[in-house]
């Protein structure tokens, strides 16, 4: 059966595929810290599911030297974990009470995630690029978030940056940001879904970049630009009396209760 968030996410997926061929715009929106204390929230409702959480070579029993290593390692760093209070248990997130921890991600890791945003969510004819609208801000306030979630997935977040640059200085001899529009695609490209024929030392940058799209997608389409790309009309006020349910959700509602036994 297929679930609401299954739906849901499949919208998303639709949308960022047709508008993948889109026009970059590297013009970021910037956005207050009230703001993206206001989307975390919803965002946290949103998604469901973490970053996936890396598998390495030594995990699945395979050896160093079964690995082709025809792609940069996975870099293990010492990612310091993030010591803020938070902002307790009573947030005030529409009106927060100055900033509850400090945002994290350098100026070079947030450099390639308003770029990695863009490749994911483009502007087009009719809607705004990701970073356009704060997302790569969202996201900083997300991984900067003193909780355990958002601390796994700053540990995945930072390494897979990280590896981008590893990858694109193995290829090209530049960092992922110093890379050409192509080039960098092209490495994006090497990642961007998982399949059987993805070699084992991809798996874990296609974890990566699998989440972080996850992540970028589910702030975009909370945003009224993200909620209007996917046609959604609902959080629409009534003016005047409430005119009640369609007669076709009605005879669906009257369907289901008849099957179930409980009609009258």
């Amino acid at each position: 059966m297929t679930s609401n968030s299954d739906i849901i996410f499949s919208a998303i997926n639709d949308s960022i595929e047709n508008r993948i061929l889109a026009k970059h715009d590297n013009e970021t929106h910037r956005i207050s810290r009230r703001e993206t204390l206001k989307w975390l929230s919803a965002v946290s409702a949103t998604l469901t599911i973490p970053l996936t959480t890396p598998t390495f070579a030594a995990e699945k029993n395979v050896t160093t030297s079964a690995l082709a290593r025809s792609f940069a390692p996975w870099p293990k760093l010492d990612i310091k974990p993030i010591e803020a209070e938070g902002y307790g248990k009573d947030p005030k997130l529409v009106n927060p009470d100055g900033d509850p921890w400090p945002l994290t991600l350098t100026s070079a890791e947030k450099v390639k995630l308003i770029r990695l945003s863009d490749i994911l969510i483009p502007e087009n004819e009719n809607f705004p690029s990701a970073s356009a609208i704060g997302v790569p801000e969202m996201v900083d306030e997300w991984v900067s978030a003193p909780y355990p979630r958002q601390q796994r997935d700053r540990s995945l977040l930072i390494s897979g940056l990280e590896w981008l640059d590893h990858e694109a200085k193995r290829r090209f001899d530049e960092s992922f940001a110093d890379c050409s529009d192509s080039q960098q695609i092209e490495i994006v490209d090497d990642i961007a879904y998982s399949s059987e024929d993805t070699p084992l030392e991809l798996e874990t940058p296609t974890s990566f970049f699998a989440g972080l799209r996850q992540l970028v997608a589910g702030i975009y389409y909370c945003t009224p630009e993200g909620t209007s790309d996917l046609g959604y009309t609902g959080n629409v006020p009534i003016v005047g009396d409430y005119p009640g349910p369609t007669s076709e959700a009605l005879t669906h509602l009257n369907k289901l209760l008849d099957e179930l036994g409980l009609t009258a």
